[in-house]
C-alpha cells in the first residue's frame, strides 16, 4: 500500500493544524510520525483515516483518490491512543468478532491462540475490559487490530499506558505484525527511541508540516531542521546561539571551522538573522590543543567552557559544562581511556578545552529552523 498526502490543510477553531503537509510512503513501509505535542501527528493520522475533515489537499491510496470516501470505505485499521474496547464483551469474544469471516473455524482458533499468546493475554480471554489493567487493555486493543486484515495500519501512540518493562516487548510484536501481515504501517509517537527502533523512515512534524522524511540514521547524522536535531538523539543535541565574541569573554570562546565561520559571517552581512550551532554530546572531545591561528585552515570547532558536574552513569562518563549561559553535555565511552583521563584531570569550576570534528557540526537558522550547512 502506497499512501500519498499532498497539500493537506486542516483548520480547527480558526487555527491551522496542518499546513501544506506532504507525505508519500513506499510499499510495505513502516513510517513513524515523530513530533512534540501539538505538532499535528494525530491529526495527520485521523485525516488519513477520514475522521478529520480537511480544508484542502488530496489523499491517494495506491494512486486512487480516497479523500471523499467515508472511513468505513477506506479499508484501514486504526489503533487509537485511548483504548476502545467493548465493555459488554469478554476479551476472547471481542477478538473473535474482529476476525475475518472468510477464515475457517480452525483457522480462527489458530489465529486467536497465536495472537493472544504472543501478546501474553491468553489468560485474560474470559475477562471484561473493566477487569483489566491499563497495560492489559492496551495489548487487547492491539490484539483486536491484529485479528483483522488490512493493507494499511494506523497506530496512534500504541505504547501508551505501558510501563517501561513492557514497551520493548510490545514494540517488537508490532514490528513482527508489520513484517508478517505485509502492507504499510504509519505509527505516531513523541518518543524518539521508539521511532528509531521500528521505523524504516521517520517523518518529523513541526507546526503542522513535515520538515524531514528520512531514515533514522540520516536524521541522526544529518538533521535537516532544528526540530529534527532536538527530537532525535538522547541526550538531545547541544545547541548554542552564535554570538559576536566580546573582549571580556575570551575564557568562554568558540572557534568555528573555516567554512562555517565564513557562512555565518556572510549570512550576518546579508540577512542579519541569528544562527544555532549544534553538536551531539557524543561528538565532543577534551582537547588541550590550541586552534589554528590561520582561520582558513581550521578544520574543527573549538570551545572553552566551565566544568559544572562530572559523573559515571555506569555505561558512560558524563559531564555538564557551562558556556556563557548555555548548558553543554559531554559523553565519553569508558574505552576512550585518554579522554576519560583528561576529563578527570579537571574539577567543577575549572575551564576545559573541547573540540568537535567539522563533519559533526550542524548549523541552523534560529528563526526558520532550516539547516544551513551541507
Amino acid at each position: 500500500m502506497r499512501v500519498q498526502l499532498s497539500g493537506i490543510q486542516v483548520r480547527r477553531n480558526g487555527f491551522n493544524i496542518l499546513r501544506d503537509l506532504n507525505l508519500e510512503t513506499r510499499d510495505n513501509e513502516y513510517i513513524v510520525l515523530l513530533g512534540n505535542n501539538g505538532s499535528g501527528k494525530t491529526t495527520t493520522l485521523r485525516t488519513i483515516a477520514g475522521l478529520q475533515p480537511m480544508e484542502s489537499g488530496s489523499i491517494l491510496f495506491n494512486g486512487v483518490s480516497v479523500h471523499r470516501l467515508p472511513p468505513r470505505q477506506r479499508s484501514i485499521l486504526m489503533v487509537f491512543q485511548d483504548d476502545t474496547l467493548y465493555p459488554h464483551l469478554k476479551i476472547g469474544k471481542a477478538i473473535r468478532n474482529s476476525q475475518p469471516t472468510e477464515l475457517s473455524a480452525s483457522e480462527k482458533a489458530d489465529q486467536l491462540t497465536e495472537i493472544t499468546t504472543r501478546l501474553r493475554i491468553n489468560q485474560l480471554l474470559d475477562r471484561y475490559p473493566d477487569q483489566l489493567s491499563g497495560g492489559e487493555k492496551r495489548r487487547t486493543a492491539i490484539a483486536l487490530a491484529m485479528a483483522k486484515s488490512s493493507a494499511l495500519r494506523l497506530l496512534d501512540e500504541p505504547l501508551s499506558s505501558l510501563d517501561a518493562r513492557l514497551r520493548p516487548f510490545l514494540l517488537r510484536e508490532i514490528r513482527h505484525w508489520h513484517k508478517t501481515a505485509g502492507g504499510t504501517t504509519i505509527h505516531v509517537t513523541h518518543d524518539s527511541e521508539e521511532a528509531m527502533q521500528v521505523a524504516d523512515r521517520i517523518a518529523i512534524l513541526s507546526h503542522g508540516r513535515i520538515v524531514q522524511l528520512a531514515s533514522p540514521t540520516e536524521i541522526y547524522q544529518h538533521p535537516a531542521h532544528l526540530d529534527a536535531a532536538l527530537l532525535v538523539g538522547n541526550p538531545m543535541m547541544n545547541l548554542i546561539k552564535d554570538q559576536e565574541q566580546q573582549p571580556d569573554d575570551a575564557s568562554h570562546r568558540i572557534e568555528l571551522p573555516a567554512h562555517l565561520d565564513e557562512a555565518i559571517k556572510s549570512r550576518q552581512r546579508n540577512l542579519d538573522t541569528p544562527c544555532m550551532i549544534g553538536f551531539r554530546p557524543q561528538h565532543l572531545s577534551v582537547d588541550r590543543r590550541e586552534p589554528s591561528q590561520d582561520k582558513a585552515s581550521r578544520d574543527a570547532l573549538y570551545l572553552t567552557a566551565t566544568v559544572d558536574q562530572i559523573w559515571n552513569s555506569g555505561a558512560d562518563f558524563h559531564a555538564t559544562l557551562i558556556w556563557k549561559e548555555e548548558i553543554v553535555r559531554l559523553i565519553i565511552k569508558p574505552e576512550e581511556t585518554q579522554q576519560v583521563a583528561k576529563l578527570h584531570q579537571t574539577q567543577p569550576g575549572q575551564l576545559i578545552a573541547l573540540r568537535v570534528a567539522s563533519k559533526n557540526v550542524h548549523l541552523f537558522d534560529a528563526t526558520s529552523g532550516e539547516r544551513l550547512n551541507a
